[in-house]
């Protein structure tokens, strides 16, 4: 798993948005991107106000998060938090199967895409920030040829959430990227507000009702680490990437969405900030 240097940004500077485009990883596999932090005054992870990663030509992200977010993110992953390097992982190096541990990976040769774009938008806190960008680069997937999971990468997508009250098992609309065949990983809920979720499909719950305490105690068992004021639905709880709820099914000739409703109770009125982890295709998004 070779760490190499990338293409340095554009320029780097706080209060703007920095650009970084690479060719560097194709045909391999990306598992991380690695960047560490310095300058007069490094910035910290709370500093990045927006991360972006692009693919291709294509202008629609497959991830789309803030510093803070990722770190609590990682945090709750169990890994590890230097304070000046920041991690965007896309392997699960604890998942059950040696296959599945780099099933979150950028397959760029099967993908048959050579660009990745990068962009970090920082606040105006740092004085002279730089940020040095790595890739660690990983083995090919081990599903074989011609297999669907190739085409997969882990994804990370957002949705705001404003509640102007309590509210009692409301459905929400989420962005998971049901088309295309996106499995739904985890549902990372930024907000003290939240105090149960339930999740159903096909009108059937599969999580049902499930308070905060006893959620993050539940994760806690499986050696999680749950962050405060952060509610997590783990579908992968075990690091069985399998356990990943697929959002289409056979229908007939063609596909068809399967049905399902995100149910959450609010204490009060708050923006909560959602993170969808998914398993994506560039169809999908």
């Amino acid at each position: 798993m070779p760490l190499v240097a990338l293409e340095q940004f554009r320029s780097f500077a706080a209060s703007t948005t920095n650009y970084l485009t690479t060719e560097r990883i194709f045909p391999n596999t990306l598992e991380a991107l690695i960047f560490l932090l310095g300058g007069g005054t490094p910035p910290t992870k709370a500093d990045f106000t927006r991360i972006q990663l692009k693919l291709g030509q294509g202008n629609k992200p497959i991830w789309d998060v803030t510093g803070s977010q990722i770190n609590s993110l990682n945090l709750y992953e169990g890994r590890p938090s230097a304070a000046t390097v920041l991690i965007l992982p896309f392997a699960n190096p604890r998942a059950s199967r040696d296959e599945d541990k780099n099933l979150g990976c950028i397959d760029f040769g099967s993908l048959g895409i050579r660009q990745l774009s990068i962009e970090m938008t920082l606040n105006g806190t740092p004085v002279t920030p730089t940020c040095t960008p790595f890739a660690l680069i990983g083995q090919p997937k081990q599903y074989g040829d011609g297999d669907p999971r190739n085409m997969l990468f882990r994804a990370l997508l957002p949705t705001p959430l404003v509640f102007s009250g309590a509210v009692t098992r409301q459905p929400q609309l989420l962005n998971t990227s049901p088309n295309g065949g996106a499995l739904l990983r985890r549902l990372h809920f930024f907000g003290a507000v939240v105090t149960s979720f339930e999740y159903k499909r096909r009108s059937t719950s599969v999580y049902e009702d499930i308070g905060a305490v006893m959620n993050a105690a539940f994760l806690d068992e499986y050696g999680h680490d749950p962050q405060a004021n952060i509610y997590t639905y783990d579908a992968v709880y075990d690091d069985v990437e399998q356990r990943a709820w697929p959002q289409i099914e056979p229908a007939g000739n063609t596909v068809a969405q399967v049905p399902q409703q995100f149910l959450l109770t609010t204490s009060g009125a708050a923006t909560v900030n959602v993170i969808a982890d998914l398993y994506a295709s560039l169809d999908s998004l």
